[in-house]
């Protein structure tokens, strides 16, 4: 019972370590984000499961160095990552009324846009 319970705690560091990591790190999270939108275009393809995550990492990859490299890039990452938490916000909440989706849509999107310009803006002083 001891081993389980350790092994079960050690399950939930290591989630909320990868949570904390995604909070802090704006940037990977936006990457993230952009590296499902290839999956989910090529996901009729008939692609295998191996080839769906390489398209997956490739894209998380570039769009994590493209973000650093230019302004314009961070600005972009930054509104479709908006974009991909209000899809998620509105999938959510599909079963409720429009208008209790719509207020979570508008919740989630501004959290979002206010956590990016917040990362972006301390990255900016920090160098």
């Amino acid at each position: 019972m001891a081993v389980f319970l350790y092994i079960l705690l050690m399950v939930i560091n290591f989630i909320v370590k990868i949570v904390c990591a995604l909070i802090k790190r704006v940037d990977l999270t936006n990457s993230l984000f952009i590296g499902v939108i290839p999956v989910f275009l090529v996901r009729n393809k008939g692609f295998d499961k191996m080839t769906n995550w390489i398209i997956f990492g490739i894209a998380v990859l570039l769009a994590l160095v493209i973000q650093h490299m230019f302004t314009i890039a961070k600005i972009l990452a930054s509104v479709i990552s908006c974009v991909a938490i209000a899809f998620l916000c509105s999938i959510w909440k599909s079963y409720d009324s429009r208008h209790a989706q719509l207020t979570v849509v508008a919740i989630g999107t501004i959290i979002a846009a206010i956590w990016n310009l917040q990362y972006w803006y301390g990255y900016k002083t920090e160098l």
